[in-house]
Parts: structure tokens; C-alpha cells; sequence
């Protein structure tokens, strides 16, 4: 059988399946790629050849043809001229958990929200104004623990250092911190002066650690500085003035989000000599390893071509802001009143106060807080 022959579809649909037109990412969106031709009218008619009818029988590819007349086929040369490019863009989407159930979202209808904006569990609090429980007296400034939301304007805390347990206590006496005013375990810090820990070593002013734990109620606090190029290997007690926490977005580690400073060419894995993939000035990427916490090269992989590059922090690419991005478990509320169908009961958010009603049809405000669980492009 002579198989030197040219194929055509007369589908749009049966033309961008994958194996026939491989999708490629560009600036968040994914594209197809066909072209559409003309073509002289002595072709032979076959039936789709990707497994469709076995996989989903019955069911059509294309409204507008039968699945067994989906390829045409020809032996003669200059019986096809393409002449058009045709190229489909689809967007990345956000499915939102709302308070009254899910509903998928696109990028420009919801907004990220500030962490100020709304309370939950486990955030830090300092009180802002005199506090008396019993005959403890609780001062301004003093930082606690949000432990549970209790109802709609009080909230139970538990107060560093203070002998009391937990305490309910009004909205209106505490305010939540922002991340540089409190430090928790976890947290990258650096040394604000020489610390010399007799014999175990001396850690430099400007020198990288990572807080683990609060030692005792008497203000030290446990750094691993020997992970981040110190020479100092063990772990260390420090006093709160000794270090002061790193501004998370100037840290180069593992897992952070960043964006390109420039257009960049690498080498395609795979692909010819010579042959490269460009990623864009504002791609985004994340960081997949750090030479070391204070070097300058780090593996980034691009979202959009999935390409996996070595890159200098100081000149290929910056840590985004959390406000830059979208990311599963972020809390976002809408750009503009939204409206949708609800056909189920209302499900509360953990962790965040929020009306939940339901009828055939709802509208939410822009006041609404809602939490993603699914970002990317995906059928509803």
C-alpha cells in the first residue's frame, strides 16, 4: 500500500487535537496552531484514526461531520495551498471556593486580597490598647496567637509569655501584625552584629540563618546558622536584638515564585542545533534549587514553556510579591459584583468569617472572600 500521501481534515476540532497540533504556552495562555488550506477536489475520505470511536462510541468529534469522514487524503503534488494561519488562545482559569460552593473564575474577575484584610486562625496579633484579665494586667504592644474565631467581632487568642491561657477578646483590642513585626519559627533571619559563641565558632553581621524554635520565656531563640554558610554548624541561642528578620522578598530559596528581567534564549532540550526557546521579560518561574542561600545561580522552571534554566538573580530574574501572582490556597475577592447559579447548599470557609445564603441565583460583592483551589486551563 503506497502510504506516501497528504492529509487534511475538513474539522477545525478533529484538527487541534494534541496529536495533531501540540499546544505550546505563551504569556499564561495556551496556543493551538493549524493551517487552513484549499485543496483541489480529488481526495479520498477516511474516518478519524486517533482511537476516538473506541474510546467514546457513538459520540461525534465535530458537529459538522461524521467521525468515519474526518480525514481526506491525496497522493498529488501542489493539491494543497495552505494559506491562512489559524491560531486558538485559551486562558488560564481559577476555580474559587465561595461561601456558597465553587465556581470557576478568569483572571481579570477577581483580585487578590491583603492579608490585613480578613482574620484567621493561626494569625499573630498585638494588643493596641491596655488589656485586664483578672488580676493581670496585658499592655499594649503584646503579641498572642489567634486560637479561634469566636463570633462575628471577638476572637479567642492565647498571649505570648503571659499566664493567663487562652483569652476572648473584642476585634477592637487587637490588630493582626504584619510579617515583619513578630518572628516565628521557620523564619529567615540575619545577625545584626559579630556573635562570637565561644569556641563553637563566630557568625558575621549580615550572616544568613533560620529561626527553629523558641528556646524559653526569657527571650532567646534557637538560629541554625551552619545550614547557610556559616561557619558556626550547630544550632545557637541568640537574643531577639542579635538578629532581625529577612524581608521575604528579597530571599533567594527554594520555591519561590520570580518574574524575567529580559528576554532570554536557552537551548530547546531535545531540539536541533542551534535551535532555542525564548522566555519573555515578565515570565513567571519558580525556583527549583540555590547553589547556596547566598550565591547568585539558581535552577528556575518557566510556566509557560516548562523549560528548566540556570539563572543569576542579580540579572536574569526578581522574588515576585505575593500581590504579582495567583496561587492555590490564596484568598481573593471579586473585581467587579459577580453573579452566578447555585443549585447547592452553602459551604463555609475555614478559618474566615463569611454571610453564606443560597437561592437559584446569587450576586457577590466585591467585600466577599472567597479561597482558590485550582488554577490552569481546564474544561468546567
Amino acid at each position: 500500500v503506497d502510504r506516501r500521501r497528504l492529509y487534511t481534515s475538513p474539522s477545525i476540532y478533529y484538527s487541534e487535537k494534541a496529536i495533531y497540533t501540540e499546544p505550546s504556552m505563551f504569556k499564561g495562555q495556551r496556543a493551538r496552531i493549524v493551517l487552513q488550506c484549499r485543496q483541489k477536489n480529488d481526495f479520498q475520505v477516511c474516518g478519524e484514526t486517533i482511537g476516538w470511536e473506541s474510546d467514546h462510541p457513538g459520540v461525534l468529534i465535530s458537529p459538522n461531520f461524521l467521525n468515519s469522514e474526518l480525514e481526506w487524503f491525496t497522493t498529488k503534488r501542489g493539491a494543497i495551498i495552505p494559506y491562512r494561519i489559524l491560531i486558538k488562545m485559551e486562558s488560564s482559569k481559577i476555580r474559587v471556593q465561595w461561601p456558597f460552593g465553587l465556581q470557576t473564575v478568569s483572571l481579570t474577575d477577581i483580585a487578590k486580597c491583603d492579608p490585613q484584610d480578613f482574620w484567621r486562625v493561626g494569625d499573630i496579633v498585638v494588643t493596641s490598647q491596655p488589656l485586664t484579665v483578672g488580676a493581670i494586667v496585658i499592655p499594649p504592644g503584646t503579641l498572642g496567637e489567634l486560637k479561634t474565631l469566636k463570633t462575628a467581632h471577638e476572637n479567642i487568642v492565647d498571649f505570648f509569655g503571659k499566664p493567663i491561657g487562652l483569652t476572648t477578646v473584642s476585634d477592637s483590642w487587637v490588630r493582626k501584625c504584619n510579617p515583619s513585626e513578630f518572628l516565628k519559627a521557620g523564619d529567615f533571619v540575619e545577625a545584626t552584629s559579630d556573635l562570637d559563641f565561644q569556641g563553637l565558632g563566630v557568625v558575621t553581621v549580615g550572616s544568613l540563618g533560620k529561626l527553629t524554635t523558641l528556646k524559653g520565656r526569657c527571650g532567646y531563640r534557637e538560629v541554625d546558622w551552619g545550614s547557610y554558610g556559616s561557619p558556626v554548624k550547630p544550632i545557637c541561642a541568640v537574643r531577639d536584638s542579635h538578629v532581625k528578620k529577612v524581608d521575604d522578598s528579597k530571599l533567594i530559596s527554594v520555591g519561590k515564585t520570580v518574574r524575567a528581567l529580559k528576554d532570554m534564549h536557552f537551548p530547546k532540550p531535545n531540539g536541533r542545533p542551534n535551535e532555542t526557546t525564548l522566555v519573555c521579560e515578565g515570565d513567571f518561574g519558580t525556583i527549583k534549587s540555590v547553589t547556596e542561600l547566598n550565591e547568585d545561580l539558581c535552577t528556575v522552571a518557566w510556566t509557560d514553556t516548562a523549560l528548566l534554566t540556570r539563572c543569576k538573580s542579580a540579572t536574569d530574574f526578581r522574588v515576585c510579591r505575593p500581590s504579582e501572582f495567583f496561587a492555590q490556597g490564596d484568598w481573593v475577592r471579586p473585581s467587579k459584583n459577580l453573579t452566578f447559579s447555585v443549585s447547592s447548599p452553602a459551604t463555609s470557609l475555614a478559618m474566615v468569617r463569611l454571610p453564606g445564603k443560597l437561592a437559584g441565583s446569587i450576586t457577590i460583592t466585591k467585600d466577599t472572600i472567597g479561597a482558590i483551589v485550582r488554577i490552569g486551563i481546564f474544561d468546567d
